[in-house]
């Protein structure tokens, strides 16, 4: 539910900015961009909102999954297929202080990035102090849903009706926040689930301290624009 509202709430932003854009002031050009990058390949709709602003509506994706096993020491065989979800939807303001193209952009995205592993051991897995015959196992890390966007540098105008195709640019970072990560395995003994449950909680503990190093997702990413 909470979720849905956050979605929600970020695609209600974003159809604010468009419509700004085409309700207020001067009557400028719109475009748009094909691009690849860091979060993944997608596309922008741009819509010139002043001389210096413009309103930018995006969407990108990217999905990988890779399959393995690998051999442990301490733990055993274990089968492994890792996944990574790449989706997000940005509503953002570009800020042109010169007249060329170099920008720079400030938004929100709703941010739907998770990576997921699940796992199949060959035999009994070690975790933490506890030697269990897990049936499977299995991890995500997921991020704040919504957000903040900053753009430090940015080229291209989709908006500038000057010429028709514009080559498109941006370096900034996605403010994701603490990720969120949760593990679970699972065991046919209900007995072993409940220890199992104990000591797989105890070294997620440790593990997402790790993880709480990783409050941002460096974004590049270059494109095409065309201006209609």
């Amino acid at each position: 539910m909470i979720r849905n509202k956050i979605s929600g709430g970020a695609l209600v932003l974003g159809a604010v900015i468009l419509l700004s854009a085409f309700c207020c002031g001067e009557a400028y050009a719109a475009g748009i961009t094909v691009k690849a990058g860091t979060l993944g390949a997608g596309g922008d709709l741009t819509i010139g909102w002043t001389e210096r602003v413009n309103a930018r509506l995006g969407f990108n994706a990217y999905s990988y999954t890779q399959k393995q096993a690998e051999s442990f020491t301490d733990v055993g065989d274990i089968k492994f297929t890792g996944e990574l979800k790449l989706q997000t939807i940005a509503a953002l303001l570009d800020w042109h202080p010169w007249e060329n193209g170099f920008r720079f952009s400030l938004g929100v995205m709703l941010n739907n990035n998770e990576m997921t592993l699940t796992g199949l051991p060959a035999d009994k897995v070690k975790i933490g102090n506890y030697n269990s015959s897990i049936t499977s196992a299995k991890g995500s890390l997921t991020f704040s849903q919504l957000s903040p966007y900053i753009g430090l540098l940015g080229y291209g105008n989709a908006a500038d009706d000057e010429s028709q195709w514009h080559f498109a640019f941006d370096l900034g970072i996605l403010l994701h926040g603490t990720p969120d990560l949760e593990v679970k395995g699972y065991t046919e003994n209900w007995l072993e689930q409940i220890w199992l449950d104990y000591e797989v909680d105890t070294e997620v503990a440790k593990w997402q301290k790790e993880a709480d190093k990783y409050q941002y997702w460096p974004v590049l990413s270059v494109g095409i624009s065309y201006t209609f």
